[in-house]
């Protein structure tokens, strides 16, 4: 057995249920952080090309209502349908609360954009942030708990 191993294999004794439990729970949720790492990269394309004058606001909105909002949607369906460890549990409910938050909010900027509403655009993009906010602190409490297993949990691999 590698050292490495030898000293995870050993940890778990003096760390949480939750630390102990972290790698079932990653290997759970893989394909949902992949998921949410395609979702930031589909973000961060069409921001760009709408601050590069590359995409009309028009385009932008068929894009977030094509391309971005059924992937948020899916995601957050996706998360609520997987099963974590029971010790995981609160924390997933959290998680699948936020990118619910996100979905519904990324939804109101698509139509916001489409109609020219400001005011709805305003509330949406603060929606957004909130949640985008809530995610970030989610990831970083989860990794400061899970810290001693020497794993982390990569919000958007």
């Amino acid at each position: 057995m590698r050292p490495a191993l030898l000293g995870f294999v050993l940890l778990p004794a003096c760390v949480s249920p939750v630390a102990r439990t972290a790698p079932a729970y990653i290997a759970e949720i893989a394909p949902l952080l992949q998921a949410n790492g395609l979702l930031a990269d589909r973000v961060l394309v069409v921001a760009a090309k709408v601050h590069d004058g590359k995409l009309e606001v028009g385009d932008a909105a068929i894009a977030w209502r094509d391309d971005i909002v059924p992937l948020a949607i899916e995601l957050s369906d996706q998360a609520a349908l997987t099963e974590p460890p029971v010790e995981w549990a609160t924390r997933h409910d959290d998680l699948v609360d936020i990118w619910a938050d996100r979905a519904h909010a990324y939804d109101a900027l698509a139509t916001a954009m489409s109609e020219a509403d400001v005011e709805g655009w305003n509330a949406a993009r603060a929606a957004s942030d909130d949640a985008k906010l809530r995610e970030e602190a989610w990831f970083k409490a989860v990794n400061a708990e899970i810290a001693p297993t020497r794993i982390t949990v990569d919000q958007l691999p």
